[in-house]
């Protein structure tokens, strides 16, 4: 087991910088993996990501990242699917519902 610090702070330090981080570690320490979240079963990890199906939010490093809901969808379907590669055709199909053709340009 390794035990060790991941951050730190000089001194003199600003409380409200100090508190920033205890939040951001502590949210990390939740959702990928120190306890049990809320979320148990609802939750697909994939090294430092975490995607919350109930909430449609997507995590790296404890941190919500902001998603379009387009992107959400985008990445909900390569969450689901793990190592899969999808074809871009079918990328447009499964998000946006439609047929969509990508024509090639040559150079």
């Amino acid at each position: 087991m390794s035990i060790g610090a991941d951050d730190y702070i000089t001194k003199p330090y600003n409380s409200q910088e100090l508190v920033a981080r205890i939040k951001s570690q502590f949210r990390r320490y939740t959702m990928l993996g120190g306890r049990e979240s809320e979320f148990a079963g609802r939750v697909i990890k994939n090294g430092r990501l975490a995607y919350s199906e109930d909430e449609k939010l997507l995590y790296a490093d404890g941190e919500v990242v902001k998603l379009t809901a387009t992107e959400t969808k985008i990445v909900e379907l390569l969450m689901k699917n793990l190592g899969r590669v999808f074809p871009a055709e079918e990328i447009f199909e499964r998000v946006w519902g439609i047929g969509y053709k990508i024509e090639k340009v040559e150079k």
